[in-house]
């Protein structure tokens, strides 16, 4: 995840991004899950990122 980032915030990210990959498993093809995956991944990471500036 990313290391400067308080635990609690990156515990929770974690649970986001598992819950949203486990929800879009066989409900969308891999390729657009995959896309939501990577956009999703990007907004956490910026999310985490202006914790820890």
């Amino acid at each position: 995840m990313h290391p400067a980032a308080p635990g609690a915030a990156a515990t929770a990210a974690a649970e986001r991004l598992t819950a949203l990959l486990e929800g879009l498993s066989g409900l969308l093809p891999a390729a657009h899950a995959r896309d939501l995956m990577r956009g999703t991944i990007e907004v956490e990471i910026g999310q985490l990122d202006s914790l820890t500036t």
